[in-house]
């Protein structure tokens, strides 16, 4: 079985800013999608009057959003992260195209 990774984890990696950016913006459709499907599931659960299927529907959307959103601070801080290291390297890279025109 596929070892699972992260959001934070890809970020992380040493992939384009572009790369990051289409990673974290799958992450986000992704996440749409599946709160999409729970509050579909409620909304029949809740026209058939189907209480069981509405304490699943309300427990696995609790439990998305928490996973969700707990992560959701280590997304900006890697996805910051990944923009200030490339800033400092550019800056880095300058100064030293800088030194060697002398």
């Amino acid at each position: 079985m596929a070892q699972h990774i992260s959001i934070t984890q890809l970020l992380r990696k040493n992939y384009s800013c572009a790369e990051k950016k289409e990673l974290a913006l799958n992450w986000v459709d992704a996440w749409q999608l599946d709160q999409s499907k729970c509050i579909t599931r409620l909304g029949i659960a809740v026209k058939n009057n189907d209480f069981d299927e509405q304490c699943i529907a309300v427990g696995q959307l609790k439990e998305l959003s928490l996973k969700r959103f707990s992560a959701l601070p280590n997304v900006i801080d890697a996805a910051f992260e990944a923009e200030n290291i490339a800033r400092k390297f550019k800056a880095k890279r300058d100064e030293y195209l800088k030194s060697n025109d002398k």
